[in-house]
């Protein structure tokens, strides 16, 4: 368990925001290991098939299992979703900076496979960056928009919860890793640690291929949470020739239902499927007379999810083509 003494100064600095290299470096954690997520499932064995003929040496000692991953992957937190502008980033960390995370992550001693982080910084970023392209374009590129859409999403409810339930509410609901009460967070974790923030803030980051909640533990830097988004599991869809509930209701809502195994609003639909409001909502009408989907209003916003009978629908569906 990791518990983190939270101080009013930073409830009052909690930020919401995406990263393509906080998804690149869990992305590299869930390859290690199996995952019980099974919207990843597939992922892993594609990605793993890609990443055969790709050397990344310098990438994969720095996610070596068991090993705490230098903060300045993702480099110092603002908010961006651009890949390309967080490599340059990346590349531009300062040496002194390098060498600190370097010497945090690795107290007893920094080992041999990354030891060029510290001796030549400048050289080792670049190769650094270089290899973070090959693990993208080989493992995360085919597959970003739809994780784009889900973690978007989820960063509209995230945002909507912080506007009007406050942060102390945002927080106890993130996960249910994680709670909050008190000035205390507290996060299920393999590891033992109490931290006393220093009035940097907090850092929310919904990331796809993050399974499990991590923390950036470091007390000098803004407080880093990533954290599995809602509506994950529409990632693990099946190929179009193969889904014969496409061909029954239509690829389009076929997509939909899918995202809907979890309660979703108006607008996160939208974002997701890169469509008006007003388009899904003529998307819901016929599956809501149908009886498969229910929607129910919550302030100015319209929430959506499967009926009983939307969920056994599409688990008859589903189970045909497994």
């Amino acid at each position: 368990m990791i518990r983190i003494a939270v101080s009013p100064a930073d409830l009052a600095d909690v930020r919401l925001r995406t990263s393509p290299l906080v998804e690149a470096s869990a992305a590299l954690r869930l390859l290690r290991r199996d995952t019980d997520e099974p919207a990843l499932a597939r992922w892993s064995a594609d990605a793993r098939a890609a990443m055969r003929s790709r050397s990344t040496p310098l990438l994969d000692a720095l996610h070596e299992p068991g090993r705490y991953v230098p903060d300045f992957i993702p480099p110092p937190p603002q908010p961006d979703d651009v890949f390309e502008r967080e490599l340059r980033a990346l590349e531009a960390v300062p040496a002194a900076a390098v060498a600190y995370h370097m010497q945090y992550a690795y107290p007893d001693g920094v080992p041999a496979d990354v030891r060029a982080l510290a001796t030549e910084p400048r050289a080792s970023l670049r190769r650094l960056a270089e290899e973070l392209r090959l693990f993208w374009d080989g493992a995360i590129a085919r597959v970003w928009a739809g994780c784009r859409a889900v973690v978007e999403g989820d960063l509209l409810v995230r945002a909507r919860e912080l506007a009007v339930e406050g942060p102390e509410a945002l927080l106890s609901g993130l996960h249910p890793d994680v709670s909050y009460r008190d000035g205390v967070l507290e996060v299920e974790s393999e590891a033992d640690a109490d931290l006393v923030l220093r009035g940097n803030g907090i850092a929310l980051v919904p990331s796809v291929f993050t399974d499990r909640v991590r923390v950036v533990t470091n007390p000098d830097l803004r407080l880093g949470i990533a954290y599995p988004p809602r509506g994950l599991a529409a990632l693990d869809e099946p190929a179009p020739d193969t889904d014969r509930l496409a061909v029954v209701v239509g690829a389009a809502r076929a997509h939909l239902l899918r995202r809907l195994r979890d309660p979703a609003s108006t607008q996160e639909l939208a974002v997701w499927l890169g469509v008006t409001p007003s388009a899904v909502s003529q998307r819901i009408g016929p599956l809501a007379d149908a009886g498969i989907v229910s929607s129910w209003r919550v302030g100015r916003r319209v929430y959506h999810r499967l009926t009983d009978e939307g969920r056994a629908l599409l688990e008859l569906f589903d189970s045909a083509r497994n």
